[in-house]
């Protein structure tokens, strides 16, 4: 069995303390098929040293030569890449011990064009009002996808982008990836990449895997940009972010601080543009819902700048009332809500665990607390279907749960 080249893409820029850590977890890896290509956004710190610092031959370092926007340091990496499939990682982010030879297994006896994964998440110590903590999924199940049914049901705004074949999460084919680099002059066209790139390769798939068994573990450190930032101490990286991009935010549903749904809107509609999403289309009055719903949870001054945002977009006279009171409301702010709680809990599907009590203090440690969790991985005998059956199917059942409960009845 031929094992596959599999390229891991760390862009990155001023983050050689986390960074180092991410590495750690890669060079770790006992898979010797296996690049690893740091695009480094023309840092000012020691990111260099310490990239030459493992000495390892799958380690490749790049210089931009001059700051670019995150989608343009990704555009860069990609131009580096020769592996058979692609995944990209945060330099805060860590694959658990193992991955590589699981991942390239799987991939090589499924013949399979893209592997996604259910990731687990990992806060670094530091961060203001968030507990230092590492979750772990504990399911372990290998589901065969259909990824235009779920772009249907993301542009219709009837679930998230997050099982899409998004390289943050995953590895796919580079044959799937050079033919809209070679259509479209580049692959990204968002200046949300990762969200962008699930839109666009679910058009170009016929199906995927999908494991809920965790591979990787995305992190979260001060350093983090955070799409959904809903804090007004973000808005100076936020306005960073966007200062430094040369790639067009499209205008009909643009990036709003405080709402993701925004950010996936604007992705799709770059997608919509570029014919890459098949004959769907985004349901626009949707995700302006959504996108209000989003910004009542932020922080005043977020939320403030969002709705005067949302108000000046083209969306209904009803939703522009709510927009108008939301605008003009006095009403005292709310204490947030957020759970800062770093107790373990355990939730039938997944793990959260306090990193203090293992004295944790880095991704790459965590990554091996997660696999003491988790154990070795296993795959599952049956591989299931995500289909427009097994859709109705569940839905039929959610509706009877829900009728049986009521009837009181007792199973």
């Amino acid at each position: 069995m031929q094992q596959p080249l599999l390229s891991v893409l760390v862009p990155t820029r001023e983050r050689s303390d986390t960074l180092f850590y991410t590495l750690k977890t890669l060079v770790s890896q006992d898979y010797d098929n296996l690049e690893i290509i740091v695009s480094d956004n023309a840092s000012q710190d020691n990111t260099q040293e310490v990239v030459e610092s493992f000495n390892d031959p799958r380690v490749v370092y790049c210089q931009t030569g001059k700051r670019l926007g995150m989608s343009q340091n990704w555009e860069f990496g990609l131009s580096k890449i020769k592996g058979d499939f692609l995944s990209v990682i945060g330099d805060d982010d860590g694959f658990l011990p193992h991955a590589m030879p699981d991942i390239a297994t799987l991939l090589a006896e499924t013949h399979s064009n893209a592997l996604i994964w259910q990731k687990a998440s990992y806060d670094w110590p530091g961060i203001p009002d968030v507990p230092h903590r590492l979750t772990c999924p504990l399911r372990n199940e290998l589901v065969k996808m259909a990824p235009k049914l779920l772009l249907w049901m993301v542009a219709k705004g009837y679930t998230s982008y997050g099982r899409l074949p998004v390289l943050y999460s995953g590895f796919v084919s580079t044959e799937c990836i050079n033919p809209v680099k070679v259509r479209t002059g580049a692959f990204f066209h968002s200046n949300t990449p990762d969200v962008y790139s699930g839109i666009v390769l679910a058009n170009m798939l016929d199906e995927y895997l999908y494991s809920t068994r965790p591979f990787s573990i995305n992190g979260g450190s001060k350093h983090s940009n955070g799409i959904s930032g809903q804090k007004d101490t973000n808005r100076e990286s936020a306005k960073r972010f966007f200062d430094e991009t040369e790639q067009p935010i499209h205008g009909e549903i643009p990036i709003i601080q405080g709402s993701i749904a925004s950010y996936v809107a604007e992705s799709f509609l770059q997608a919509e543009e570029r014919d890459l999403t098949g004959n769907l289309r985004l349901d626009r009055q949707r995700y302006h819902r959504q996108i209000f719903a989003e910004l009542l949870n932020n922080d005043a001054l977020i939320r403030q700048e969002g709705l005067v945002k949302l108000g000046s977009l083209r969306i209904s006279k009803k939703l522009a009332g709510k927009v108008n009171l939301a605008i003009g409301s006095t009403q005292q702010e709310q204490a947030s809500t957020t759970n800062n709680s770093a107790t373990s809990r355990f939730d039938g599907h997944s793990l959260t665990v306090n990193c203090d009590n293992f004295a944790i203090s880095d991704v790459f440690e965590a990554s091996n607390l997660a696999t003491k969790i988790l154990g070795p991985y296993e795959r599952p005998e049956r591989c299931l279907k995500y289909n427009f059956a097994t859709l109705v199917l569940r839905g039929v059942e959610r509706v009877l749960q829900k009728k049986l409960f009521g009837a009181g009845l007792p199973f």
